[in-house]
């Protein structure tokens, strides 16, 4: 059986200035969470989702980003001849899907990256995963947007409830009468103001898009924040066809793109994990009982 939906969009041009400065040196895709670069995360439920070929919006100053998703045979072999067969996996991960990596020669926005990947994606759907929402394994979207999108034949965007004050953060949308597993969307703009947004459900780093997105984002002028916006190429489709929203449970999602969510997540993420969860709770206890700070 052929997949519903087999490739994806990873959109990772940007500078990482919230990480400044250790994103001079590192691209943000490449912090780690845990043991694991942040874009590992993505790949690891792309894999999950049956996804054989993921394109990444990258740059030419992100050189480390494109070593690092391309698997290294040689080292996986250097690797098995010491025993070391489990990093050896590791070191060819991937290969099991095709990585195409289009560089942006400039970032201009989220609508900008996707509408770079249209020759790399062809005519088929697609998801768009932004890496700096991270859904723990075994709990990704995914899965249920592509059963709502077999059973509709729409585009189908994953939101969920956020605090009205932090509306102005994400694309939000409006939606209406219930399809399937999903909600038909009315409407969607760019960062509101809380007291102009439509609700506060907010586009949470997952779409699943139909290629007659790409004319309306090839099409799209500068919006807010002066890029271009893939909502506003969403609102323009939206407008034609019928659009879906699926709401996902928010405990499943840790927001990484900043330094304190990055943080928040690797501590949730630690807690959870046998490996790290002692190590986490000796911290804690010797924070409390010593009183420790940092000068």
């Amino acid at each position: 059986m052929v997949n519903a939906v087999r490739t994806a969009v990873i959109p990772a041009g940007g500078l990482g200035t919230r990480f400044f400065p250790v994103t001079r040196a590192v691209p943000k895709e490449l912090l780690p969470v845990l043991d694991r670069p942040a874009i590992d995360w993505a790949y690891v439920e792309l894999a999950s989702a049956g996804i054989e070929h993921v394109v990444v919006l990258s740059s030419v100053t992100k050189d480390p980003l494109a070593r690092h998703l391309r698997p290294d045979a040689s080292l996986a072999d250097e690797l098995r001849k010491i025993g070391r067969d489990q990093l050896a996996d590791l070191a060819s991960q991937g290969a099991s899907i095709k990585t195409t990596i289009v560089n942006q020669e400039k970032a201009l926005g989220l609508g900008h990256a996707v509408a770079c990947a249209h020759d790399a994606v062809g005519d088929e759907p697609f998801f768009v995963v932004l890496p700096d929402d991270l859904y723990r394994v075994g709990h990704s979207p995914l899965g249920d947007m592509t059963s709502c999108f077999i059973d509709s034949g729409c585009p189908v965007l994953c939101v969920q409830e956020v605090d009205p004050a932090d509306v102005g953060s994400y694309g939000v949308v409006e939606v209406g009468e219930r399809v399937g597993s999903g909600r038909v969307v009315t409407a969607l703009i760019e960062k509101p103001e809380p007291a102009d947004a439509p609700s506060n459900l907010a586009i949470v780093g997952r779409y699943l898009l139909t290629p007659d997105i790409f004319p309306h984002l090839h099409a799209l002028k500068p919006g807010t924040g002066g890029e271009l916006q893939l909502t506003d190429g969403l609102a323009a489709l939206a407008a034609q066809r019928q659009m879906l929203a699926f709401t996902a449970p928010a405990a499943d999602r840790l927001d990484i793109g900043t330094p304190a969510g990055w943080l928040r997540a690797t501590v949730l993420l630690a807690s959870a994990d046998q490996r790290f969860a002692a190590v986490i709770d000796s911290a804690i206890a010797e924070r409390d009982a010593s009183g420790w700070r940092l000068l």
